[in-house]
């Protein structure tokens, strides 16, 4: 991997640092190198669980406080692991309680996912889930392993005012002005919620501007259930889990990484090929190549001979949105901004119309501006907090 690259990746939360690797080990792994992992994890976080603080029932907090929100998510699945191979330990047992939140959770989520399916199929508009719920179902075959805050929806863009619609009608409120509107922009979803429940309403499954045929292909290569919605095809969904998870977040995405490598353990050889194809076809190697094999280094998967030998002999020319989007801190600097730029370009060239126009209509939706000499205004005001407070985020909405 490159180095350069890998140091940027640590920095941004893409890639776990030592107690994170430890976590995931411990997550991922069975028998001995499972449960080393775990002990040697739990000497590095330092905590102390005493009777007294289990009588008080203060554990899951000081667990909590001990951790960032990367390492958080990953507790029900350290819980589900550790205790099935039958390891005792006083934090396993205390992880009890949460494990069973997040199945519940998980259990109302699906119920709104089952009425929505209901009401769509009513209406013949397609439904597609990915992410959480769907990664759930599939990969992680239980509901209790993986915390989901959101149900992610994809709708042909053909059908998305009928979708809004009838999001709307099913007593769901749009967190947006005009959920109608489709900006020429990177947004590729509208958001809404209802009974502190949030749903995100797709036409596509990522802002970064893939080719045309990687949409039509999702639907054409999508896998349907006897619950009346669609799923993603393993390949595209790790195609889409590694792109999602290998960007600059503030909560460390180190998550991308359980998800990977369960959806990589379904692969037959028919899906490792379909992928093969897909990252070939989109030109879009990297950051497909340091993830992949990132993940065969540390234990966590086992590459066909034939892929890995392609991804260690390829020479990648690093995108620049992976490099800006793995930079250090994107969000205090003006990094952001070239981000968006590199996505507009990479779809419309070099058109400095296009670009400008472009760059002017997803600010305009993300500021909820009505014109353009109103995200004029904002950036201008947005410049000037940013001379004054420089460790303000530069962009915010």
């Amino acid at each position: 991997m490159n180095e350069d690259l890998n140091f940027l990746a640590q920095q941004s939360g893409i890639l776990p640092n030592a107690q994170q690797l430890l976590l995931l080990r411990a997550c991922l792994l069975t028998g001995e190198e499972s449960i080393q992992s775990f002990e040697k994890w739990v000497k590095m976080i330092d905590l102390d669980i005493n009777n007294a603080s289990i009588e008080k029932g203060a554990v899951l907090p000081q667990i909590y406080d001990s951790l960032d929100l990367g390492s958080q998510r990953l507790l029900s699945l350290l819980y589900k692991n550790i205790s099935d191979q039958e390891y005792t330990h006083s934090l396993i047992v205390q992880l009890k309680s949460y494990y069973k939140y997040i199945w519940y959770k998980n259990q109302i989520l699906k119920s709104r996912l089952h009425d929505l399916s209901k009401a769509f199929n009513q209406k013949g508009i397609e439904l597609m889930i990915f992410k959480g719920i769907a990664l759930s179902e599939k990969y992680y075959q239980d509901y209790g392993k993986r915390p989901t805050v959101d149900l992610d929806i994809i709708v042909p863009q053909k059908s998305w005012d009928q979708a809004v619609d009838l999001v709307l009608n099913n007593g769901w409120t749009s967190k947006s002005r005009n959920p109608y509107h489709l900006p020429l922009s990177q947004v590729s979803a509208h958001s809404f919620d209802k009974d502190k429940l949030d749903l995100d309403l797709h036409y596509r499954v990522s802002y970064y501007p893939l080719k045309e045929s990687f949409y039509k292909n999702i639907w054409k290569h999508s896998i349907s259930n006897d619950f009346g919605y669609k799923t993603l095809h393993p390949a595209y969904e790790l195609f889409f889990t590694i792109l999602h998870g290998y960007q600059y977040n503030e909560i460390p995405a180190i998550r991308w990484i359980a998800d990977a490598t369960l959806i990589i353990k379904s692969f037959d050889t028919t899906m490792w090929n379909m992928f093969y194809k897909l990252i070939r076809e989109q030109q879009s190697i990297s950051p497909f190549q340091e993830a992949l094999l990132y993940l065969q280094t540390q234990g966590f998967i086992s590459i066909p001979d034939e892929i890995s030998t392609f991804l260690i002999s390829h020479k990648t020319v690093q995108n620049p949105l992976v490099i800006i989007a793995t930079k250090s801190r994107t969000e205090n600097s003006f990094a952001l901004v070239k981000l968006k730029v590199s996505q507009i370009r990479r779809k419309h060239t070099n058109n400095p119309i296009k670009i400008m126009r472009s760059l002017l209509n997803h600010y305009a939706y993300e500021w909820e501006k009505k014109n353009y000499l109103q995200v004029l205004i904002m950036c201008f005001i947005t410049l000037v907090d940013k001379i004054i407070s420089p460790k303000r985020k530069l962009l915010r909405k």
